[in-house]
């Protein structure tokens, strides 16, 4: 059965192809002989065919926009025509790279693979919550989403992800120890500086003795 952010992506998907329920319902048939995303015999597999297809078809209509681009250029076209019938298709976060899902995971990922990107994935969201103690919710996301820009992210990403939050961490507690280092110095000279004036304020002086 398929989790629930694959389940996401795959309606994500088929909004970026501008795939009626019909028509969405159909590919499903087509890849997998089921007519929901929650039917349990989906696997992993099963959503990875689902993906390629709908990749394949938004790739196709982006082909077809720029084709219509180029006929209303030289008036073969209505502009407006063709902007109304692309515009819902372009800019997909999904299908950014073209190919992407076509190219993923063609020899089939073992348990050791899978293993190592959720043992991955757990130290990825331990590091994002000791850097939250130091950086904002919005500034953590953003290197997120520049380190695993696709969903599921690769084992690269996610290298990238967690080598991108030890630096932050890292810079963090220097800037930290660098602070309260300059803090215990300042207190050391101020401390020294008393103790130099204590002592010239307590410094015998034979012209002001009483005999």
């Amino acid at each position: 059965m398929l989790t629930n952010p694959q389940k996401s992506l795959i309606k994500r998907a088929q909004r970026d192809c501008a795939l009626s329920d019909v028509e969405y319902r159909d590919v499903l048939d087509t890849c997998t002989n089921c007519r929901s995303s929650k039917d349990p015999r989906l696997d992993d597999t099963a959503f990875d065919t689902i993906m390629k297809y709908l990749e394949a078809i938004y790739w196709r209509k982006i082909d077809q926009s720029a084709i219509a681009d180029r006929l209303s250029a030289i008036g073969l076209a209505s502009p407006a025509r063709t902007s109304r019938s692309f515009a819902s298709i372009r800019g997909s976060k999904i299908f950014s790279r073209r190919n992407y899902w076509a190219n993923k995971n063609t020899r089939k990922s073992t348990s050791r693979d899978r293993y190592q990107i959720d043992r991955l994935q757990e130290e990825c969201e331990t590091l994002r919550d000791e850097a939250a103690r130091y950086k904002p919710p919005n500034y953590l996301a953003t290197i997120a989403n520049k380190c695993c820009p696709l969903y599921p992210p690769t084992l690269d990403m996610l290298c990238a992800w967690r080598n991108a939050l030890r630096g932050v961490i890292a810079r963090e507690k220097s800037k930290l120890s660098g602070a309260i280092s300059s803090g215990s110095s300042r207190g050391q000279s101020s401390v020294a500086s008393a103790r130099r004036t204590d002592h010239q304020t307590h410094t015998f002086d034979p012209a002001n003795a009483p005999f």
